[in-house]
């Protein structure tokens, strides 16, 4: 190894005796190994081993892109917000993910390059070939944006950070796919999903009421009765003589029934006609179904009371 302006610079490569050896920046080096030497501002984009690493790193990160390619903007009666811009579509989705990932909340819109005025650059035009994408960024309070000086002043000048929050607009079928449950250690139940996004699949301190639980499947019912968290308590009602499942399939509330009968903590009400507060001829619509299933419980092969049709 070898002094050279300040630099350490390594040996690439040992070659054979009478080649050339090469002398290369480790800088360079690592550009190299990460796919980024010589590239252009288009294709420009955030390593998986610098996107993926810890806070320490990815905020090191957007810091230095920040000071770059950004810069505070202030708005009356509003904290402020910063302002990120690249051509490189890649890059505009990497900084968001940063951003996402330290808490903020970025939203981007693109800047055509047809018809805008060229810029200045050492008093000449510089005509703009490529789309630009326009970043809007909003950090939590406590996270500085910035190290270069006279940005990081005027983002703390005009009250910087604040209360980035992302909601739901609709939620949408993506597709259909086997419910799989999901436990963490978190206390709170907790964790980190697509987009950076915090949720939870318990239900603490609630108190949850499943309706029409006839016309759910042994499988959903499970599922329901497994996101049950702390401090909770879960009331599952329906009537089995009103089973709309299609094909004859097993509905949960009737196998409930038989899988968690006897559990301490767990207590199954089971009405009858005289509890039905309706008109006096649906309590005894009611007793003729139940005659029915047990008719047709004591013998499948049974039809209980109801008429043959003729052949």
């Amino acid at each position: 190894m070898r002094q050279k302006s300040g630099v350490d610079y390594v040996l690439n490569r040992i070659t054979a005796p009478g080649d050339v050896i090469t002398l290369e920046n480790p800088v360079t080096g690592v550009l190299r190994a990460l796919d980024l030497l010589g590239g252009r501002s288009v294709p420009k984009f955030v390593p998986d081993d610098y996107l993926c690493n810890s806070a320490e790193v990815r905020l090191a990160l957007l810091q230095g892109l920040l000071d770059s390619d950004g810069g505070p903007v202030t708005q009356s009666g509003r904290t402020c917000r910063i302002q990120y811009t690249t051509t490189s579509i890649l890059l505009r989705d990497d900084v968001i993910a940063l951003v996402q990932s330290l808490g903020g909340v970025a939203y981007s819109r693109r800047r055509a390059a047809a018809g805008r005025k060229p810029g200045n650059a050492r008093g000449r035009e510089v005509h703009h070939r490529r789309d630009a994408h326009i970043i809007d960024i909003r950090l939590p309070e406590g996270i500085e944006p910035f190290r270069l000086a006279r940005k990081r002043e005027k983002y703390r000048a005009a009250g910087g950070g604040g209360r980035p929050m992302r909601f739901i607009d609709s939620i949408e079928p993506a597709a259909p796919a086997e419910a799989v449950c999901i436990q963490v250690a978190a206390a709170d139940s907790l964790y980190v999903t697509q987009d950076y996004l915090l949720t939870h699949n318990t239900l603490n301190d609630a108190f949850i009421i499943l309706d029409e639980a006839q016309n759910t499947s042994p499988e959903q019912m499970k599922m329901f009765l497994t996101r049950l968290g702390f401090n909770s308590k879960i009331v599952v009602t329906g009537d089995v003589t009103q089973i709309d499942l299609p094909g004859g399939q097993d509905s949960g509330l009737k196998v409930v029934q038989h899988i968690l009968d006897g559990i301490s903590d767990i207590h199954f009400s089971r009405l009858t006609s005289a509890d039905v507060v309706r008109h006096k001829l649906v309590s005894e619509i009611v007793d003729a179904y139940g005659k029915y299933d047990a008719a047709v419980a004591s013998d499948p092969r049974s039809t209980g009371n109801r008429p043959r049709g003729r052949r």
